[in-house]
């Protein structure tokens, strides 16, 4: 029995666009998060903020990766995320511009 070709999957050199309108970039949440570093007082260079993760959560986010978080050129893991959240003392659900949870009644679930 003759197996069916399987599709070419390479991007034939071309980058996978990020999702989301033009310009936008790979994340709406980097901008906030350099914000957040440079309003800090002490202010923090990027790479004392990957010394903070590190020390914190033992997470290796290098200052080139901040950088491009920061710009919207690379995505972010939600780990990452509520690290670099947790270090700069913001709410991840204000940098997602997600509204705060609303609790339910007992019994209406």
């Amino acid at each position: 029995m003759a197996h069916a070709k399987r599709p070419n999957r390479t991007f034939e050199g071309r980058k996978p666009q990020a999702l989301g309108r033009a310009g936008q970039g790979m994340n709406l949440s980097g901008p906030k998060i350099r914000q957040a570093r440079l309003d800090r007082d002490p202010q923090w260079s990027q790479e004392e903020l990957s010394q903070a993760v590190a020390e914190r959560f033992g997470l290796e986010l290098s200052a080139t990766t901040i950088s491009k978080i920061e710009r919207a050129e690379r995505s972010m893991y939600d780990f990452e995320l509520r690290a670099l959240c947790a270090v700069l003392g913001l709410d991840a659900n204000a940098v997602l511009d997600l509204p705060h949870p609303v609790s339910e009644p007992a019994g209406e679930r």
